[in-house]
């Protein structure tokens, strides 16, 4: 927190960084540094007169009344919050009830706490909402939407402040601007913007009014005239002139950029006021929104969630990263990448025409990942549901026996059929994926006169049927190739193997799950720890454990020794010893 640090350290008042970039006076400087000193000692909550007195030495009535406009123009500009001790009976403890509205005599018997907004430019800085990382191109037309609205956000977290709405605005401006440069994406709401000419205020409305259609703040009602009047506006005078802004000889009504719609609403006996909301109207909204499929998709993805939400048979995973994010030896990357290739649409619809395809299936697939575990089968599954742009309904069938014993043909096909009634009513085609399938997959008993024998090949012939049936994407993986019965053998279409990674492979490994904030040694090699053929999965696990024990260290730094120790115990207990296979990069 180096504002945090700047503040209390500086002595001189004009060197600080709040009276060089945020305009503060020395005086108000001293102010914040006097109350943020007590806050971090506990002491949150200070007195006016105490205030006062020790910042200004302030000991009569005419002092204090010079030197309290110190305060009323912090409490203005945000930075602070007034109002009067009240005591917390349950908790012993004195409490601030909050009072907006105060005049000088008022705060002379008041009390004083830091807002929660200067709380958060403490601890992010200026531009805490202003991510450098985000300059970079924009992947979709929707992030562009959601950096326009963070506009709204800086207006909701610094309304007060002219000064610091103004200087995150052209920030976040530039940042846009950059990001729209980088990028080759369409973007028709930026077109809409550039033939509108509109005005910062007017464009801030308009992007209120479409923030409704996503429901991105939530807690808020930006369609709401008296709303948006309140959100633009910093004063009452401004107030008075944004209502212009809303009236028949407005731009927003001789254009018809909205729709008004007016509800009346009864209070009491014989009393009514008037509520007026903002529509965009449906021949604009069609000309920035020309994706529409994007946002039917968002639609029915949250549609998919609320009915997995209600059943106990599949979790649905949210993809994070794509194949292009995987560390795997590149014959099983090429395989990967060829399997994306021969589900895009246009493909499928080549082999329809050519009649190798039958026509009304669909994107089809049936997976199999094979290889010892911890070798990132089971995020591969994931990160290619990433890339396929697709949601992914992940089933756990090692715990299918302890589950279905006596009902086994019943509830089997029970998996398929709410798939089916899931892609069904969600209007989705989710990846079907079966983790640690082995005990589906394996070669049937011979042993009929067992009933659990009897139970399992009943288990393997229902789910035999269902995948040849099966119409999707299904992945299924297991660590066991060699005792796949040879009837599942012929039923999947893809068969990728994950092998060993070579050492340059570990090395990336090494890199993606070691911490990226933290001291390391000066000579400190992952080429040293990359001689080891560890799975992926056992090289998280040293790496969490190792920083588990460096971060109980007064001065913590991560030593090549430290990982070597864990690399020992888990070598020593791992069950496969040396069956160790590769691993994708970091969750």
């Amino acid at each position: 927190m180096e504002l945090l640090n700047n503040l209390l350290k500086t002595r001189v008042m004009k060197n600080s960084i709040l009276f060089k970039e945020f305009k503060l006076s020395e005086d108000e400087v001293k102010v914040l540094k006097y109350i943020m000193s007590s806050y971090v000692k506990n002491d949150g909550i200070k007195e006016v007169e105490d205030i006062l007195l020790s910042v200004f030495g302030a000991n009569t009535l005419q002092k204090k009344l010079d030197n309290i406009g110190v305060l009323l123009d912090l409490k203005n500009k945000g930075y602070i919050e007034t109002g009067s001790f009240i005591f917390d009976a349950l908790n012993m403890s004195p409490k601030i009830r909050i009072k907006n509205d105060v005049t000088k005599l008022e705060l002379l018997n008041s009390a004083i706490t830091i807002s929660q907004k200067f709380l958060h430019i403490l601890e992010n800085g200026l531009e805490y909402k202003i991510k450098e990382e985000l300059v970079k191109p924009y992947m979709h037309y929707f992030e562009y939407i959601e950096d326009m609205f963070q506009k709204i956000q800086i207006l909701l977290d610094f309304q007060t402040d002219k000064y610091l709405v103004t200087k995150n605005m052209n920030d976040l401006e530039k940042t846009i601007s950059k990001r729209l440069e980088l990028s080759s994406l369409d973007f028709p709401l930026a077109n809409f913007f550039e033939k509108q000419k509109f005005s910062p205020k007017e464009e801030i409305i308009f992007l209120s009014v479409l923030s409704e259609e996503y429901s991105y703040f939530p807690m808020l009602n930006l369609r709401i005239v008296e709303n948006l009047i309140i959100l633009i506006s910093l004063d009452n005078i401004e107030k008075f002139e944004a209502r212009a802004m809303f009236k028949d000889n407005s731009r927003f009504v001789q254009d018809k950029i909205f729709e008004f719609e007016t509800t009346v609403n009864m209070v009491g006996d014989n009393k009514t006021f008037t509520i007026e909301e903002l529509y965009i109207s449906d021949s604009i909204l069609n000309t920035i929104e020309p994706d529409s499929k994007s946002k039917k998709k968002e639609n029915k993805s949250a549609k998919l969630k609320e009915l997995v939400e209600k059943q106990d048979i599949f979790e649905l995973v949210e993809p994070k990263q794509d194949l292009e994010s995987v560390v795997l030896p590149e014959k099983t990357k090429d395989i990967l990448n060829t399997i994306v290739k021969q589900l895009d649409i246009k493909v499928i619809n080549r082999l329809i025409k050519w009649g190798i395809r039958e026509d009304g299936k669909g994107i089809s697939a049936r997976i199999i990942f094979h290889g010892s575990a911890g070798t990132g089968k089971t995020m591969s599954a994931i990160a290619l549901a990433k890339t396929l742009q697709k949601d992914i309904l992940h089933f756990d069938c090692s715990k299918v026996l302890s589950m279905y014993v006596g009902e086994s043909e019943k509830n089997v096909r029970n998996i398929f059929d709410t798939y089916k009634e899931l892609v069904k009513n969600s209007g989705l085609e989710p990846i079907l994926f079966l983790n640690e399938a082995d005990q589906f997959l394996t070669a049937r008993s011979t042993d009929t006169g067992s009933s659990i024998s009897q139970m399992h090949n009943q288990m393997q012939n229902i789910f035999l049927e269902q995948i040849e049936n099966f119409d999707g994407v299904l992945v299924a993986t297991t660590n066991m190739l060699d005792n796949l019965d040879k009837a599942f053998s012929r039923r999947f279409n893809y068969k990728v193997e994950f092998k060993p990674p070579l050492k340059s492979e570990r090395v990336e490994i090494w890199k993606k799950h070691i911490p990226k904030n933290a001291n390391y040694e000066k000579d400190f090699a992952i080429e040293t720890l990359a001689e080891f053929k560890l799975t992926g999965g056992q090289i998280d696990l040293i790496v969490k454990n190792t920083a588990f024990k460096v971060a109980t260290q007064n001065k913590p730094i991560f030593k090549v020794a430290d990982f070597l120790t864990e690399i020992k115990l888990e070598k020593n207990t791992n069950f496969e010893n040396d069956k160790i296979m590769g691993f994708i990069g970091n969750n």
